[in-house]
């Protein structure tokens, strides 16, 4: 099955001006050319305004796609970077924890008793 290849632009705008200048209606336009009636009021929707205006709301529409990427990749950026961060500053969050609770860091029992009591959770806190 062959995909449809898009009609010229010329050939839409000619379609567009039969409705809007031409007084036609769209059901015998599209009749005529044989394009849906859908297909014809989109066209109608794009082609209508000057083409001063459609070329600034494409210019538009390119930039907030350009801008949509852009957001994108500064978010996956700084999820990265919290991810990075979160990993330089892990160690330093376990070492103070056993400082606070008086332990030397990378101690998570008490001196000599076998773990039996005084446990600390090295991430408690965190």
């Amino acid at each position: 099955m062959r995909s449809k290849q898009p009609y010229p632009e010329e050939f839409k705008i000619e379609a567009v001006k039969q409705i809007t200048e031409r007084g036609h209606r769209v059901a015998d336009v599209s009749a005529r050319i044989g394009v849906s009636q859908h297909s014809l009021y989109k066209w109608i929707k794009v082609f209508s305004a000057p083409a001063a205006r459609r070329q600034a709301q494409m210019s538009q529409t390119e930039e907030l796609g350009r801008l949509d990427d852009l957001s994108r990749a500064m978010t996956l950026e700084k999820d990265a970077l919290g991810m990075e961060l979160v990993r330089e500053l892990l160690p330093q969050r376990v070492r103070s924890v056993s400082r606070r609770q008086g332990q030397p860091a990378g101690r998570t029992s008490g001196a000599g008793d076998g773990g039996a009591s005084g446990s600390v959770d090295p991430v408690e806190g965190f």
